[in-house]
This record gives C-alpha cells, structure tokens and sequence, in this order.
C-alpha cells in the first residue's frame, strides 16, 4: 500500500499545485507498478493497493518509488511528496478485481505507520526476500508492533537500499 504523507495539508495549502503533484504522482507509480509486474487493485484518494506476482518484485518496486519520488521537482510551492508504503504477502480474497481479508488489511496498516519516504514490510515479507535481495538492500529491524484493529501484533521491518534518498531511521 501506498500514502502520500500530509496530503490533506497540502490539498489545503496549495490545490493548484497539488492537482497537477497527483498528475506526475500517478504517472510515476503506474510506471513503477508495470515495470514491477504489478496490478493496482485499489485506489482511494492518493493511497493505492498494489498486487504483485512475488514479494521480491513488491520490495523492488517500492525501493524504485521512493527513489524516483526524491528526484522529482514537484510543482511550487511544494517541496516534496512523501510516499509512505506499507508490505505484506499472503492469501487474499477476490472479488470483481479487487482484494479483501486480512492479509490487505494488515499491509494498509503496515503503510500507516511508516513515514512519507520509508518502506516498512512485515516479517513475512523480508523472510522472503532477505535471500534473494540486492546487495545494496539493506534491513533494520523495528520491532513488534500492535496494528490498530488486529489481534496478532507483527514484527516490522524498514527496508531501503544504499541509494535511497531517506535512510534507515
């Protein structure tokens, strides 16, 4: 999952310049997004949910969004846009292209407690890729947290690369 960090201050604060932000915002992820394999199920306001074929691919395309994201001269008098994504891997639902259950749920609140600029995944996600990951990836270790409105608490883990624009924090 992604979220843009702030954005209802930014909505408020600038309109015009957020209108065309959300123009170069989309056009970025949906590069990253079919460069990666991946299918956009869900979009609702600026936050989108995001199905890829392996967690490998997920990782690769968040770390590419952010780096892509810091680069660019977004529309005055914004400075940045600051994309927080969230996550998990395991057995949805479908239904009418669209994904349910808790495995959505549980990655939408991995997204909501990461920072715009960070990507935060779950245990299950960085044992899946830990091996298979570029050397430059890199791994920190936040902790268990309890994530609002389920019952099982789930270690965290922020993931970036050498090169990413914002480090482990």
């Amino acid at each position: 999952f992604t979220d843009i960090e702030g954005s209802t201050r930014l909505w408020d604060r600038c309109p015009d310049a957020m209108s065309r932000a959300m123009q170069t915002h989309d056009e970025l992820l949906e590069a990253a997004v079919a460069g990666h394999d991946g299918y956009v199920f869900s979009q609702a306001g600026d936050g989108w949910g995001i199905s890829f074929a392996s967690p490998t691919s997920a990782v690769d395309a968040a770390l590419n969004i952010q780096e892509t994201f810091s680069g660019v001269a977004w529309p005055e008098p914004i400075d940045a846009i600051n994309v927080r994504i969230g996550i998990h891997t395991g057995t949805a639902t479908e239904r009418a292209g669209n994904y349910f259950g808790t495995v959505v749920n549980r990655a939408a609140r991995v997204s909501g407690v990461a920072s715009g600029g960070q990507v935060f995944a779950t245990d299950a996600v960085r044992s899946l890729v830990v091996d298979d990951s570029h050397d430059s990836w890199r791994f920190r270790d936040l902790g268990e947290h309890r994530l609002r409105g389920l019952l099982r608490a789930e270690r965290i883990w922020q993931i970036d690369s050498a090169t990413a624009p914002t480090g482990l924090a």
